[in-house]
């Protein structure tokens, strides 16, 4: 009879954990969905993340929890972006879009200090 399979196992039917497709068509049992990759809740399979994420809640683009390199997560959409937007300044230590404090337009390392503002107002 078919039994679930731990990592190490190569002729399964079933896996322990999650199921990795590969691409000629196996699969491969693992412990937890490598990075790149989310679980998903019903099969436990672990399926690839959109494009600009490095890892994931589920396939939307909207679901980034980390970026690739050359990406910036903006926490507050869950997305990878390229640059950072107007009143956000790029963390590059923390690979992350960091909302400006104060009514900037764009704002420093620090977020308190503005560099520049807003149309009407100066510094």
């Amino acid at each position: 009879s078919d039994k679930p399979c731990g990592e190490t196992d190569t002729s399964c039917s079933e896996c322990r954990h999650y199921t990795q497709p590969l691409a000629d068509g196996k699969f491969r049992c693992v412990g937890i969905c490598p990075e790149g990759t989310y679980p998903t809740e019903v099969d436990n399979l672990c399926l690839p993340c959109h494009s600009q994420c490095g890892s994931c809640r589920n396939a939307s683009e909207n679901s980034c929890i980390g970026c690739k390199p050359g990406f910036y997560l903006r926490s507050d959409t869950m997305t990878c972006i390229e640059f950072c937007p107007d009143k956000y300044y790029t963390d590059q230590k923390l690979r992350k879009c960091i909302r400006c404090k104060a009514d900037c337009a764009s704002c420093d390392t620090n977020s308190y200090i503005c560099t520049s503002c807003p149309d009407g107002y100066a510094l």
